[in-house]
């Protein structure tokens, strides 16, 4: 558990790039169309957020910490390859969504530390 709480900070920095270049590819994905754009924006990037989050708790970081990246990134990544801020709607969707994912992750933690002191 120790080795897991001094990986943190370098885990969660990961899943903020991580989530900058799924930003990115998001705002790219106007390219290929309204449509794709559309569903890529409220659908993948919202659930890809979710997963980074879950994913992040799970290896140790904070769930309070875990869900802010998708949601930032995700504005920034469009505000800087466009110079203009995506639709509100979209990105506070891929936060409730990412707090969900982040909150999934903490129960399953808190589930294993509950079964593994139940077996001792």
């Amino acid at each position: 558990m120790k080795r897991m709480l001094e990986k943190w900070p370098v885990i969660w920095l990961l899943q903020w790039l991580t989530m900058l270049i799924v930003g990115l590819l998001v705002a790219l994905a106007i390219y290929l169309g309204a449509v794709i754009h559309t569903i890529v924006s409220w659908a993948a990037l919202p659930i890809l957020g979710a997963v980074s989050a879950y994913r992040v708790t799970r290896k140790g970081v904070s769930n309070y910490l875990a869900f802010w990246a998708p949601p930032i990134t995700a504005a920034c990544a469009h505000w800087l390859f466009w110079g203009y801020p995506p639709s509100a709607g979209v990105i506070l969707v891929c936060g409730f969504v990412s707090l969900v994912g982040a909150a999934a992750g903490e129960v399953v933690n808190r589930d294993q530390k509950t079964t593994s002191e139940k077996e001792r």
